[in-house]
């Protein structure tokens, strides 16, 4: 899988992100590495880091046993 490129609107949209950061993943998708700074940029604008951080967890956690 190297040199792959992986989606991660599905994780922006498990955060329930607005459209319009939606519309930033979407706009850099050939750039997972681009996209995951969208979305942890609005995460941590509008989070209690080190409370949410355990609810992150759980929720990718929990996209990852729906993907199986």
């Amino acid at each position: 899988m190297e040199g792959a490129i992986f989606n991660l609107m599905p994780i922006a949209q498990l955060l329930k992100m607005p459209e319009e950061t939606l519309d930033q993943v979407k706009g850099k998708w050939n750039d997972e590495d681009q996209q995951l700074d969208v979305i942890l940029q609005h995460w941590f604008r509008d989070k209690d880091v080190v409370e949410d951080l355990v609810d992150l967890r759980k929720d990718l956690e929990r996209l990852k046993l729906e993907g199986t």
